[in-house]
């Protein structure tokens, strides 16, 4: 998994166990991220002049299925105003 902030490499992590996410089980999913310093100053710089942050978070998963393993890759992006970011 990736995470951008404000289009810059903020940090990349990754989740090597199985997970259920049957629709009976509901489990908090805790990925470890490690982080890139380069990301921090654009994000402050966005953060001052636009009073928002964008990000984007790109990664793959492998999904049992009964017709065999699938490999998906899942992405989005968007802004998170200040305001949330300090409540």
């Amino acid at each position: 998994m990736g995470i951008d902030l404000e289009g810059t490499l903020f940090g990349d992590g990754s989740v090597e166990k199985p997970l259920d996410l049957s629709p009976v089980n509901h489990s908090r999913v805790i990925v470890p991220v490690r982080f890139e310093w380069a990301g921090l100053g654009a994000g402050a710089h966005a953060l001052l002049a636009r009073h928002e942050l964008g990000y984007g978070v790109v990664g793959r998963v492998l999904l049992a299925t009964p017709l065999g393993d699938k490999r998906v890759t899942l992405a989005g992006k968007g802004n998170v105003p200040l305001r949330k970011l300090v409540k």
